[in-house]
């Protein structure tokens, strides 16, 4: 009996590939939310505050103008990873509530000489 080889397709070795790796990854999002204030906040502000939220250098280049743009236009906004949240942004007054997905809490201020005119 002979047993024949054929090669494996190179399309069919990364489709496999790419699900192996897309099961262990999840992606984060911003979800914009309907408020009561807006902020305009500057670069630097959101970076910071999403650091203290404890995202990754890669997720805030990824959904930092996304936040920025909610914050400034709707007044809140919530980042996903998955189905699991990793932080609510809601805007009152002059200041930025934070709660994060493990529990944690705090109020950014932003500073006033810094912040863009909206």
């Amino acid at each position: 009996m002979r047993i024949e080889r054929r090669p494996v397709g190179a399309h069919v070795l990364g489709l496999c590939l790419a699900a192996v790796l897309l099961a262990g990854c999840q992606t984060t999002r911003v979800e914009a939310l309907p408020g009561r204030y807006t902020i305009g906040l500057t670069a630097d502000d959101t970076v910071g505050l999403l650091r203290h939220a404890g995202l990754s250098d890669t997720e805030i280049v990824e959904e930092g103008t996304d936040l920025r743009n909610s914050l400034a236009s709707q007044g809140s906004a919530r980042i996903m990873r998955g189905k699991d949240l990793v932080a609510m942004f809601v805007v009152r007054g002059e200041e930025v509530i934070v709660s994060t997905g493990d529990g944690k809490r705090f109020v950014y201020q932003p500073a006033e000489s810094e912040r863009p005119a909206t």
